[in-house]
């Protein structure tokens, strides 16, 4: 028996090389896609943040301005105070603080700046906002008033 060694005969398989070269594809392809597991994590804890920082500002910036500010209902006017770092109330780990920044007598509108802290990623982190208010005659009035948000860079 003869074994036929001629070199344009070939069986049908692939050889070590072929192999190889796709095994190595296919690893740089499969962690480029596992790299991509990182960014969406990242981004998902980011978007899950603001979603709970836009919850906590819709619960705690009109009671902290109760608490911050008052109208004397007989003069009209207007007293404010800070409020220091404070739990959010129903958002365990989260703190608030409040500045009343300015303030536009002729207007009427002030400029309160709260901060969110808290802590995430083994460090603390904070949010600072800024929110532009009117002040009513009356505190019913301020309780009813509409925040236009203003983001802090």
């Amino acid at each position: 028996m003869t074994m036929d060694r001629n070199p344009s005969h070939r069986s049908g398989g692939f050889t070590l090389i072929e192999v190889m070269i796709a095994a190595v594809v296919l690893v740089a392809g499969m962690l480029s896609i596992m790299g991509l597991f990182g960014v969406a994590l990242a981004t998902h804890r980011s978007n899950i943040d603001t979603a709970r920082l836009a919850a906590i500002r819709a619960d705690v910036l009109p009671e902290a301005l109760r608490e911050a500010v008052e109208i004397d209902p007989e003069t009209e006017v207007l007293t404010c105070r800070d409020l220091d770092r404070r739990p959010a109330p129903g958002h365990p780990g989260f703190f608030y603080e409040l500045r009343i920044e300015s303030s536009d007598a002729d207007s009427g509108a002030h400029v309160a700046a709260l901060t969110v802290s808290w802590w995430g990623g083994g460090r603390q982190q904070t949010d600072r906002s800024r929110h532009v208010f009117r002040a009513e005659k009356s505190f019913a009035d301020l309780i009813r008033t509409r925040f236009k948000e203003e983001r802090q860079p």
